[in-house]
């Protein structure tokens, strides 16, 4: 599983579905590297705060996620120096967390063919300070770069987690689901052979509403936003505001709609298909879910989410 949010403090509900699927890794987001507004330099934010203990049970594996305006600000600059910021921050929480032992890295970027060498060095960089501490180094790689190898590159890693989401265009109105198709996804997978790292992958566990005025996208709305919210008709997955409304300091107006998408078990039993027999014959080595939300959890049957690991009920 996937841990995403910047406070880690699990209900008893998200205890139980790790204990009930015998879940031993959790993916946890550490920090977001990102520019500062006012110098633009590369900075750590969105640092995970701990409430709770981490399981001993549970093998963590500290995420970093890099933003596209980091990645421009580090253009042509000393990679190993970035490299030893985020490692340097990586052991302190760490540290802070009671962790003794990681045996895996990962950085999470959506990297473009003009910022690939820039991210690869960075990534080569952090690997070596990873190995140093006999630690695997893994990427988050997308359904395009995974494509287009020729045009994006391969990241120096150790492996890289294939991530089966986020496929469709969320800015556009016509899109039914931008979170998964596996029709779309499958327009991706047409390599016919081994991907040169070896592979995990990932497959999404959440909803989201996409807010639009007319055609004009202007952002996403979490579930936990909507709750109270009576001022909306539903017609299939699109509702509409029927007066003009506040929600978390953000105007609706009266014609306002949104896109509801969610991944459903059907098209998540697609997609796992897809991932068993159209990667070249590669065989992914660990099947993550994305992420630990006990608001999203509840709405999956378990013994429909044991099925995409292999243990059927």
């Amino acid at each position: 599983m996937y841990h995403w949010k910047s406070v880690y403090q699990p209900n008893s509900m998200e205890t139980a579905f790790l204990a009930r699927h015998g879940i031993s890794k959790l993916y946890v987001k550490f920090f977001d590297v990102d520019a500062d507004p006012v110098t633009g330099k590369p900075i750590p934010v969105a640092t995970l705060q701990q409430s709770d203990p981490f399981p001993d049970a549970l093998n963590i594996i500290p995420v970093v996620f890099i933003t596209q305006s980091a990645l421009k600000q580090m253009k042509g600059t000393d990679a190993d120096s970035f490299a030893n910021k985020i490692s340097n921050r990586i052991f302190q929480i760490c540290t802070n967390a009671g962790i003794t032992e990681t045996k895996e890295w990962q950085l999470d970027c959506d990297w473009m063919e003009k910022s690939k060498a820039d991210y690869f060095r960075l990534v080569d960089a952090v690997k070596k300070i990873a190995h140093r501490q006999k630690i695997k180094l893994s990427v988050t790689l997308r359904l395009y770069p995974y494509k287009y190898q020729t045009a994006m590159g391969v990241p120096p890693a150790d492996k890289a987690l294939l991530m089966c989401y986020n496929m469709g265009n969320l800015t556009n109105p016509a899109t039914v689901n931008s979170i998964i198709d596996p029709d779309e996804m499958n327009k991706y997978l047409t390599v016919g052979q081994p991907y040169p790292l070896p592979l995990d992958a990932a497959l999404p566990l959440f909803s989201w509403q996409v807010w639009f005025r007319d055609k004009t996208y202007l952002g996403l709305v979490y579930p936990a936003e909507l709750e109270g919210v009576a001022c909306l008709t539903q017609t299939g997955n699109k509702r509409e505001f029927t007066k003009d409304t506040v929600i978390g300091g953000r105007l609706f107006l009266k014609g306002d709609w949104l896109r509801s998408e969610r991944s459903d078990p059907e098209q998540l039993a697609q997609a796992r298909e897809l991932i068993r027999t159209k990667l070249g014959g590669q065989s992914i080595q660990r099947l993550a879910l994305f992420h630990l939300d006990s608001l999203i959890l509840n709405k999956y049957d378990p013994d429909a989410l044991e099925a995409l690991f292999g243990r059927h009920p």
